[in-house]
């Protein structure tokens, strides 16, 4: 496969990606498979901002602004820290910054924090459950860890029974094999002393 050299487009372009995406987002989080949705906004910035881009390069694009807007984000804090330098990163925020699977770094942390004070489960899960987002993020609870851990567990578990059934399987194969070759000898030995006996 030959490797598609990325082409350097400008700000005023980034910024027409930006604005195409924001009109495209909710479309893009309701479905799984979107690459028709990613024709679309290529097609719309073709047409209104006279940028050409290929939906898997404009999906790339996409992927790499989100990726530097949690980079930004991780290093903002948080707590509001210092503001972000980026020039895209107010436009971006708008656009995801709501979305629970942008805050990764604050959910580990909440997530350390109920681990280590039980009698705020409640409160945690309580608090999660209220809460209203345009995305629900996946479960990153010790619960979620711990029941994902005794799963592969009990698939582990299931495995080595599996392989001591086989081996039990064999084993047993391999003495039914043990005892028809002996029967068999037997059996020659006595076809030889009859053969013997007649002549």
């Amino acid at each position: 496969m030959e490797k598609v050299q990325k082409k350097y487009i400008g700000n005023a372009a980034i910024r027409n990606i930006i604005e195409v995406w924001a009109q495209f987002n909710s479309q893009l989080r309701g479905v799984h498979k979107n690459s028709h949705i990613y024709s679309a906004m290529s097609t719309q910035l073709v047409n209104e901002h006279g940028v050409l881009l290929a939906p898997a390069e404009l999906r790339n694009r996409i992927n790499n602004l989100t990726k530097k807007y949690r980079q930004e984000r991780k290093a903002v804090g948080p707590s509001g820290g210092a503001p972000s330098n980026w020039e895209f990163y107010d436009d971006i925020h708008k656009i995801i910054g709501s979305y629970k699977s942008n805050f990764t770094h604050e959910l580990a942390d909440e997530s350390i924090e109920n681990v280590s004070d039980p009698l705020n489960t409640s409160m945690a899960a309580s608090s999660l459950s209220n809460e209203s987002g345009p995305e629900e993020a996946p479960s990153t609870s010790s619960a979620a860890i711990k029941r994902k851990r005794n799963s592969d567990e009990d698939y582990l578990e299931l495995a080595k029974k599996e392989q001591k059934m086989m081996e039990a399987y064999f084993n047993k194969s391999l003495e039914n094999e043990e005892k028809a070759l002996k029967l068999m000898e037997q059996t020659n030995a006595v076809l030889l002393a009859m053969l013997n006996k007649q002549m």
